[in-house]
């Protein structure tokens, strides 16, 4: 059968558009497939340098029972928040929102999480201080989303509105000219493949920026002999930044820190641990180091159990000194139960 010449047109025409419809899907599938890839998690210390005078690392690892669970507490409380008694929630709203399904966090909901890394460091400065912090962070299920936003990040900065750029080495460092209670507070940030680096200073961004450029992944680190491997919190001080160090513990532990900052004397510096044994208790090791013989009491000094007060909620601490001779320096072990229902509450932000 012959085609005129209409048809011939008619069905070159629909290959031609199917044939785009083939392209335009398998482009979308692999831009799909390229965007979901995971990224390699953080080598937090490649930002531990001989500068650092606090370094700390949360790295909540997906095989991690400990770690699975603890998120999986942050994942149901957020989806299932209580209202509180004293909230002015009309009665048939109250009873629509009891009613809803209590959905549990899945394993695969999980796996689109972990593993997390955060880093916080702070590098030494003049006088003694500590420079202002900066974050580290690493979501590398989240693949390559931060390179789509550091494109984003770029065009923003290209037309000039509330963001600017600079380039240092070959890396584009942002600064997000943000606004809180009517001042300007700005936010100066650096994505690292898919990792990115934040503070409010900076500097602090820049000199990370230049650390890990000068750290090659997989290098030795100077950390491996204080961290445990199954640590998925860690905290190093150098001599003299203690109290630095222990800033940083108070924005998650107040009652912990404000326990240990009487017997940081001597300059001392500090090393802590912690494991996730649940998804309510912590345990680990602190160690004192580098201080002056006698300024520091002996472990003896500091130990028992207490109950602190994260906001209502009782936070069980035990301090347990370690055996003389088994650490360089006075150290303790370190248990703390009831972290389920602080971090829970801290989370829902519970007064009451």
């Amino acid at each position: 059968m012959a085609y005129s010449r209409g048809q011939k047109f008619l069905f070159g025409c629909l290959g031609c558009f199917g044939g785009i419809v083939v392209l335009v899907v398998v482009v979308l599938s692999l831009f799909v497939h390229w965007v979901k890839t995971p990224g390699i998690p953080l080598e937090g210390s490649r930002l531990y340098d001989a500068a650092t005078a606090v370094y700390a690392e949360v790295h909540l690892r997906s095989e991690d029972p400990g770690a699975r669970e603890f998120v999986r507490v942050f994942l149901n409380a957020a989806r299932n928040p209580p209202i509180p008694d004293n909230a002015k929630v009309p009665v048939p709203m109250t009873m629509i929102l009891g009613n809803l399904p209590r959905r549990e966090a899945t394993d695969a909901e999980l796996d689109k999480i972990l593993p997390l890394v955060l880093v916080m460091r702070r590098q030494a400065g003049p006088g003694g201080e500590a420079a202002a912090p900066m974050l580290g962070l690493s979501l590398s299920p989240a693949g390559n989303s931060l390179r789509i936003l550091h494109a984003m990040f770029n065009f923003i900065a290209w037309r000039g509105k509330k963001i600017e750029k600079e380039v240092r080495g070959d890396q584009d460092i942002f600064r997000v000219n943000a606004e809180s209670r009517g001042q300007e507070v700005p936010v100066w940030v650096s994505f690292v493949g898919t990792d990115a680096l934040l503070a409010r200073d900076g500097d602090a961004v820049r000199a990370g920026v230049d650390t890990l450029a000068a750290a090659p992944a997989g290098a030795p680190s100077p950390l491996a002999a204080l961290r445990p491997e199954q640590a998925c919190i860690f905290l190093v001080a150098k001599p003299g930044y203690a109290g630095a160090a222990l800033d940083t513990i108070a924005e998650l532990l107040p009652g912990v820190a404000d326990t240990l900052r009487p017997v940081l004397k001597g300059g001392s510096g500090l090393t802590v641990w912690r494991t996730l044994k649940s998804a309510d208790i912590l345990e680990g090791e602190v160690h004192l180091t580098g201080a002056a013989p006698g300024t520091v009491p002996a472990a003896a000094d500091l130990s028992g159990k207490a109950t602190l007060m994260i906001g209502p909620t009782p936070l069980d601490v035990s301090f347990e000194p370690l055996v003389a001779g088994a650490a360089p320096s006075p150290g303790w072990k370190l248990r703390v139960a009831g972290l389920e229902a602080a971090a829970r509450a801290r989370l829902l932000h519970v007064d009451r």
